[in-house]
């Protein structure tokens, strides 16, 4: 597909918004999901005048009556969105302390800032499935992407910085709860997040609630420090029982469920339990749940583990026998 590039001044491009001359949300752009911090940065780079990457932008028909033109923005929505506030003065845009405000910059910073040239590519179509296939290309990679590896494009915000950091600790390596596949489709991330989302508010369906409490906490993260005491209580009190290497609570569907019920019992319904008595009854269960010779309850708690592990009723279902088998160590 034909293109040229051309340069605009962040005042040029404002003024398009304003006068909608740019399209500035055609139904495939991604929402405007920047955190605060991300769009500091930004500000910042411009503040200090760096080089900003490319936007694209498609040219459509020109009304030949007035000669307006109209352009459609293909990729480059969050940097324009976040320029507009900036210099519009939005409330709605909560800047880092360092990063001052367009309305406090002197006159001459004003037009440094305005005077600012970003790279403009034009794509030479007006064809829109052609211009949703060049988007898809620009923000996408070899393979299909999970639905983690997208959200990780779109959130870099609170909630998911802290899982990560949990997800990279040492417990997780130290235990090799994730294959080397699972680091690098972002599965490991995408664990940690329901862990803790299941932690906050119950067990539900894999990826039900990842991405709307991505949004909810990308700016702030508030429950931070009292979830990352609850893991680090319920992690020792399983390093506590020794579970030798191959014993199946480190297959991600049973360590899971563990962690969940562990933390109902010791952080919320302050139970204490005893890791002698603790390692001895899960590991007795869990040989039963290995053996050829299932039945009863232990054979419920295998065909929960087998298929569909992720599922919200098979979780709650090998939550349920878990919870009795701890229930049995409580005072």
């Amino acid at each position: 597909m034909d293109s040229y590039t051309q340069t605009r001044t962040i005042q040029q491009l404002m003024q398009e918004i304003r006068d909608e001359v740019i399209s500035p949300r055609p139904e495939f752009q991604r929402k405007l999901v920047w955190s605060n911090q991300h769009k500091s940065a930004f500000i910042d780079s411009v503040l200090n005048k760096y080089p900003l990457p490319e936007i694209f932008l498609t040219e459509l028909q020109v009304d030949a009556n007035s000669g307006m033109r109209a352009e459609m923005l293909v990729d480059g929505q969050q940097r324009l969105s976040t320029l507009f506030e900036y210099v519009t003065n939005n409330i709605d845009l909560k800047l880092s302390e360092s990063i001052p405000k367009f309305c406090e910059l002197s006159e001459v910073e004003k037009r440094d800032f305005l005077n600012h040239q970003i790279v403009v590519r034009m794509l030479k179509t007006e064809d829109f499935d052609s211009i949703r296939e060049i988007f898809t290309r620009i923000n996408s990679t070899k393979y299909a992407l999970n639905a983690m590896e997208i959200n990780h494009a779109r959130y870099d915000g609170a909630l998911k910085n802290f899982a990560q950091k949990i997800s990279e600790g040492d417990f997780f390596e130290c235990h090799r709860i994730f294959s080397p596949t699972d680091i690098r489709r972002m599965n490991d991330l995408r664990y940690t997040l329901e862990l803790l989302i299941t932690m906050m508010t119950g067990y539900f369906n894999r990826d039900e609630k990842v991405e709307d409490f991505l949004s909810m906490y990308n700016d702030e993260f508030p429950k931070e420090r009292e979830l990352e005491s609850r893991l680090t209580k319920v992690f020792s009190l399983i390093d506590r029982c020794d579970f030798p290497f191959e014993c199946r609570i480190w297959k991600k569907a049973d360590f899971f469920t563990v962690v969940i019920e562990l933390d109902r019992a010791v952080n919320l319904n302050d139970h204490y339990l005893h890791s002698e008595q603790l390692s001895g009854t899960l590991k007795k269960f869990y040989s039963e749940v290995d053996s050829e010779y299932k039945e009863g309850v232990v054979k419920d708690y295998y065909l929960a583990s087998l298929q569909g592990t992720t599922s919200r009723s098979n979780r709650n279902k090998r939550a349920m026998i878990l919870r009795d088998l701890i229930g049995l160590q409580s005072n």
